[in-house]
């Protein structure tokens, strides 16, 4: 495809974007629809209003389906939030959940979307974050929930899991495994376990280490990296393995707070092309945090891909 095809598919994909949202009834911003001609005007002062920095958007979260045929989008309507699905060739609309934004008396704050993503082509998965009232504190609760462009009726994955009324976070997904229409990869106190999308089951773990709590798939949607802190101490660890074959191994164990103890280590920063390869971000040679490259074979660190002489990077 060249250049001009690829910027009128482009073109026509929001252009339909647009006809849906400003064709919903009721839809609207936080700001009413006829002053939103007014709200980026500039005033008399010479400054853009406040108001034209906190209306809702009309929408957000826009997600292309893993074919490119659908794209999902959160569309402002009224009070509410409204998760579409629409279809780029056929301009076929689909709600698929409608969320409540007026925010209640009782609580500090409305539920809010965190994120959302394409689990396969037909499934729409969004990260929900709920306030919850407990004795004397209030705090919030994240939830995954799913909805399926064929029968599109919106699902709390988590609604049933064990402790699912005390865990705030149940939406620490590591992959929604476009390859996979039937799972995703989630972190479940530190397990890499698989979730069946349809009946809502957590399937048994595929990785568990003391201390690491979080992990990465690469471009292959393979777990290969590991990382977190240890509980009650400062102290960091990376794991990581070439390939699906191979053992996950500790790759470092550091504390930034304490480098004259531990020496100098690293953070986990990206997958490049090559599997036994990966960037990290380290400051073992300015003082300042710069991107390397990581042999996963010899274990040793690279080239710097990039660095600031001002700056540190993350």
């Amino acid at each position: 495809m060249n250049r001009s095809n690829r910027a009128s598919t482009g073109f026509r994909w929001l252009v339909n974007l647009l006809v849906v949202v400003l064709s919903i009834s009721g839809c609207q911003s936080s700001i009413r629809m006829d002053e939103v001609g007014q709200q980026a005007e500039v005033d008399e002062s010479g400054k853009i209003p406040a108001k034209a920095f906190f209306g809702n958007p009309l929408f957000s979260h826009v997600r292309l389906s893993p074919s490119g045929r659908r794209i999902a989008a959160l569309v402002s309507r009224g009070e509410n939030e409204v998760l579409m699905s629409i279809d780029l060739e056929t301009g076929e609309r689909v709600p698929l959940t409608v969320l409540e934004r007026k925010e209640r008396s009782h609580f500090l704050a409305s539920q809010k979307v965190v994120g959302v993503g394409w689990a396969s082509e037909d499934i729409v998965a969004m990260s929900v974050s709920r306030p919850i009232a407990g004795p004397g504190f209030m705090r919030r609760q994240h939830s995954l929930i799913v909805s399926d462009v064929r029968d599109p009726r919106a699902r709390d994955l988590g609604k049933d899991w064990p402790f699912s009324k005390y865990l705030r976070q149940q939406d620490l997904v590591i992959s929604l495994l476009p390859d996979d229409p039937g799972r995703l990869l989630l972190n479940w106190f530190g397990e890499v376990r698989r979730v069946d999308l349809k009946f809502s089951r957590l399937r048994s773990f595929e990785f568990k280490k003391k201390g690491i709590g979080a992990w990465a798939v690469d471009h292959e949607f393979i777990v290969r990296i590991g990382y977190s802190g240890e509980r009650w101490t400062n102290e960091f660890e990376v794991w990581g393995r070439i390939s699906d074959q191979d053992r996950i191994e500790k790759l470092v164990k550091w504390d930034p707070l304490d480098i004259e103890e531990t020496g100098v280590g690293f953070y986990f920063a990206g997958f490049s092309e090559k599997p036994e390869l990966i960037y990290i971000a380290s400051e073992r040679e300015t003082g300042r945090y710069a991107v390397y490259e990581y042999n996963l074979r010899t274990r040793e660190i690279g080239r710097a891909v990039f660095e600031h002489p001002e700056y540190e990077v993350y």
